[in-house]
C-alpha cells in the first residue's frame, strides 16, 4: 500500500510538473496538538506547490520520550494533499487531507527486565489550514481537522492540530 502511495505521488508530480510551474521546498511541523500519550514524531516536510494551487507534501517524522522507566519511540510515514481556496493578502486557505502510517515501540523496564510492546495504526485527515507568508519562499501556518484512526493504537476519531513552518527554493 505504501509503494502505490509513493509511486502515486511521484506519477501526479512527474506528469503535472511538465506543464506547470512547480514550487518545492521544506517543511517542519513546530509542534503537533495530537495528545495520545505516545511521543509525537518531529516531522519533517517535502511540500510540492504547483502553480494551478494544489500541494503535495511528502513527510516523515521520528520522536522518542522517556518518562521513568518507560521509553517510547515514534516513527511517522505520510503524504498531504491539499488545495488553494482562496488567497487574502499575504494568507492562503487552503483544505485537504492527510494519509499517514504510525509504528511506535514502549519499552517498560522493571526489575532489570524489559518488556517491549510494538504497535502501529494508519490515519486519514481532514484538514482545513492558513498559511502567513512572510516571504514569497517563506510562511508560517496551522492546520486543524479530523482524524480518523485505525490499527493496533487506540482506534476512533480524534481532533488534530499542526503548527508548520516552510521554506520554498
Amino acid at each position: 500500500m505504501k509503494k502505490v502511495i509513493a509511486a502515486s505521488v511521484m506519477a501526479m508530480a512527474l506528469t503535472t510538473g511538465a506543464s506547470a510551474d512547480v514550487k518545492v521546498g521544506l517543511g517542519y511541523t513546530i509542534a503537533d496538538g495530537q495528545n495520545s500519550g505516545i511521543a509525537q514524531p518531529a516531522n519533517i516536510r517535502v511540500p510540492i506547490d504547483f502553480d494551478f494551487g494544489l500541494r503535495i507534501e511528502p513527510e516523515l517524522g521520528f520522536g522518542s520520550t522517556t518518562t521513568g522507566n518507560i521509553d517510547t519511540t515514534r516513527t511517522t510515514l505520510a503524504v498531504g494533499g491539499y488545495y488553494n481556496l482562496w488567497a487574502v493578502e499575504k494568507v492562503n486557505f487552503y483544505a485537504g487531507g492527510r494519509l499517514a502510517f504510525n509504528k511506535s515501540s514502549i519499552d517498560t523496564t522493571a526489575g532489570g527486565l524489559t518488556v517491549t510492546t510494538d504497535s502501529s495504526s494508519t490515519s486519514i485527515q481532514g484538514l482545513f489550514g492558513a498559511e502567513y507568508m512572510f516571504t514569497e519562499d517563506f510562511s508560517f501556518g496551522a492546520q486543524a481537522g479530523l482524524e480518523v484512526i485505525g490499527g493496533d493504537d487506540p482506534t476512533g476519531y480524534a481532533t488534530v492540530s499542526h503548527l508548520l513552518v516552510h521554506y520554498f527554493f
